[in-house]
């Protein structure tokens, strides 16, 4: 999985289902959510009710009190300036070329699932899960 972090996580999914609960200390638990409605739950419906893990504590003293670490009205400020870009409109502009940017690392032809794999460069971005309200778009 740490080759390929969508691969395995695509590959948990067949096997365990929609949601899946990870246990990683006494009290918390990581949650694999698979279904674009469970993402909109999660990140737009009923956002107040998650808060981000404790991996983005250390990570607001590199990127600051943004989107990204902020929470709560803090939080929302932020998304509503940056809100705009994420319109139909925008993401639409720049999903091709989003899309081009991220060759498939297998294909339907290959029995596998239909994946994407990112270049190296962008492997920092795998070093912890996303929580639950990292971004909040809707």
């Amino acid at each position: 999985m740490a080759r390929s972090p969508l691969d395995g996580y695509v590959q948990l999914a067949a096997r365990y289902g929609d949601t899946i609960k990870f246990p990683y200390s006494p009290g918390h638990d990581f949650y694999l959510l698979s279904r674009p409605e469970h993402a909109e739950h999660v990140l737009a419906t009923n956002q107040d009710n998650y808060v981000k893990a404790f991996t983005y504590r250390p990570l607001r003293a590199l990127v600051g009190d943004g989107l990204l670490t902020s929470e709560g009205d803090r939080w929302r400020r932020h998304r509503r300036l940056i809100q705009p870009v994420f319109s139909r409109r925008q993401v639409t502009a720049f999903g091709p070329a989003m899309t081009d940017a991220m060759p498939t690392s297998r294909s339907a032809a290959d029995g596998g699932p239909a994946s994407a794999r990112l270049s190296p460069s962008w492997s920092p971005c795998w070093c912890c899960p996303p929580s639950p309200s990292a971004t909040g778009w809707s």
